[in-house]
């Protein structure tokens, strides 16, 4: 080799190595300025006041929440009333979620995290696709946009409930995100933002009745004819029926324990008697020692994998008033009255807020649970006590 050709050389390797510092420091300034962002919140300028609308899909579901006034309402189920609690917690999460971690992720990797976007031109909706998650204002402005991923996963010792030895759970610690329009970087965040769901299902809200102080139960069929009817005259007497004879008892309070709570499992949009069955319905009739009436309509039956998965289409309507003052019972002292008399006002007051609530909700038709209708839909003869086994000679 040449001084000449030596000398050419040494200038190219010195060219071609300041070229590569250069790319690397470049590369090395931009990841010094996004890892800044490690430790800090994620979304620093978002505002909880200025939301008025929450947008969740996924390639299979989409849910847009809206609030109005100080309620939330849910498009997709005719604007019946979402689950504020849970709403605010997911929002209280998302303002105040931390990234921990930042890192380039190529399209090939998308899937594995769980970040392929259902809306980009480009990636198609399927195994791997993420949940967005979209804020806006009261005027549609998009305030941030989210693509939620792979959640995180640990081990975790907790408390299932309040005075219980704590245990070893799986809890979603993390989760991994695209934030805006960047396509390319995936962040670590300190939440699993769990209750980020698309399935508007998910949204509304559970518990719509609460049937409290049952006097009677009395069920129809689509006929009209009774099928089975059992009543008591006190609380914690026996069930009879109303004729002669007296049911099983055990029969008889499972017609009425699942209805002292009722929690649904979704509302029906666009209701169609065709689909629903509401139009030749199995009726029951639940009486109270309040003086009120609850009407329920027991539809079609909605199958499931397994009988206790079964659904049911459901509607129901209430009428009655409580009585304004508490009718007092043989052998009561008068401290007893009076005592009972005070407590009765504040009772009544919150009796008639939720029967307002309830009568709220029964323009709607409802999808209920299997265990909280089939023990309405028993006859008479079901509702006999076993037959006691002969005697053995």
């Amino acid at each position: 080799m040449s001084r000449k050709q030596f000398l050419i050389l040494l200038v190219a390797l010195v060219v071609l190595a300041a070229a590569g510092g250069g790319i690397w420091w470049s590369q090395k300034s931009a990841w010094d300025k996004t890892d800044a962002r490690v430790g800090q919140n994620l979304l620093p300028s978002l505002k909880l006041v200025d939301i008025a609308q929450v947008v969740l899909r996924d390639g299979k579901d989409s849910t847009t929440l809206t609030r109005d006034g100080s309620d939330w309402k849910i498009k997709e189920r005719a604007d019946f009333s979402a689950d504020s609690g849970r709403l605010a917690e997911l929002l209280n999460k998302t303002a105040s979620v931390r990234v921990t971690q930042l890192q380039p992720l190529s399209a090939p990797e998308k899937p594995g995290f769980v970040l392929v976007d259902p809306e980009a031109k480009n990636e198609k909706a399927g195994p791997g696709t993420g949940t967005i998650m979209e804020l806006k204002d009261k005027d549609g402005k998009q305030l941030a946009r989210l693509l939620l991923g792979k959640p995180v996963i640990k081990k975790v010792m907790e408390s299932p409930s309040p005075g219980e030895p704590p245990k070893e759970i799986e809890k979603a610690v993390g989760r991994h995100i695209m934030a805006g329009k960047d396509g390319e970087t995936m962040v670590l965040v300190s939440d699993g933002l769990a209750f980020a769901e698309a399935s508007p299902a998910a949204w509304v809200t559970k518990e719509v009745l609460h049937i409290d102080r049952t006097k009677s139960i009395t069920t129809y069929g689509p006929d009209g004819a009774m099928r089975y009817g059992v009543t008591r005259k006190e609380e914690g007497d026996w069930w009879n029926f109303p004729d002669l004879g007296r049911p099983d008892q055990q029969k008889a309070q499972d017609s009425v324990s699942p209805l002292y709570a009722v929690n649904i499992l979704d509302v029906v949009a666009n209701p169609g008697n065709d689909v629903t069955g509401l139009d030749k319905p199995i009726t029951a009739k639940a009486e109270t020692f309040d003086n009120l009436t609850y009407t329920l309509k027991l539809g079609k039956q909605i199958p499931g994998a397994k009988p206790e998965d079964n659904k049911y289409y459901v509607s129901f309507s209430i009428a009655g008033d409580p009585p304004k003052e508490r009718v007092s019972f043989k052998g009561e002292s008068k401290e007893d009255i009076e005592k009972k008399a005070k407590e009765w006002v504040d009772y009544r007051v919150k009796l008639l807020e939720q029967v307002k609530r309830e009568q709220g909700y029964s323009k709607w038709t409802f999808i209920f649970p299997a265990r909280q209708v089939e023990p309405l839909l028993r006859t008479r003869a079901e509702m006999l006590p076993a037959p006691k086994p002969a005697a053995k000679k």
